[in-house]
């Protein structure tokens, strides 16, 4: 708990590490998102987010942020779907984050890498499916 800013370093070293998508399962996500990605190449990058919320005011602060950065790529879709958080990192890398990327580090929270090929395979299939029937947010 108080250690916003060391929140903010490691999980911004987890977006470095996409190389094509960068997947980001937040009900609560905000534009805390894009102010990670900068300083990253982001011109092959696919980030898809997907939200609950404020799924609206990510999906304009994205296109604000597309304008100025050279984005490869940004979808937004709202669902409900998942209570917890999640990376997934070039389709196959999962991190589940215990708090919502806006708030990580205000208490004590948790990320850990799925390493477990059941659990692994689950999420990704359970996001898969989530995604397909997510509304676009434009």
């Amino acid at each position: 708990p108080g250690s916003p800013w060391d929140a903010h370093v490691v999980l911004r070293g987890i977006f470095t590490e996409a190389k094509q998508t960068l997947t980001i399962v937040d009900a609560y996500a905000n534009g805390t998102i894009f102010s990670m990605l900068v300083g990253q190449p982001l011109d092959a990058l696919r980030v898809e987010i997907l939200c609950s919320r404020y799924a609206a005011a990510v999906a304009a602060e994205g296109r604000t942020f597309k304008t100025q950065h050279n984005l490869g790529s940004l979808e937004v879709r709202q669902a409900a779907d998942f209570h917890d958080r999640f990376i997934i990192i070039d389709g196959a890398s999962c991190v589940h984050v215990g708090a919502s990327i806006k708030d990580a580090g205000r208490t004590a929270f948790m990320v850990s890498r799925v390493e477990d090929p059941a659990n692994l395979a689950a999420i990704l299939q359970t996001l898969q499916h989530s995604w397909a029937a997510a509304t676009p947010v434009a």
